[in-house]
């Protein structure tokens, strides 16, 4: 975790981009699941 806390501290912009995406990810985990 820690590597991925200095890499967003460098690039805030990925950060942004990537929190949406760890909360939808085990929504779409789940309904591809099940398909």
């Amino acid at each position: 975790m820690s590597v991925l806390d200095s890499f967003f501290d460098r690039f805030p912009f990925w950060k942004k981009l990537f929190k949406p995406f760890l909360v939808v990810a085990p929504y779409v985990l789940r309904n591809s699941q099940t398909i």
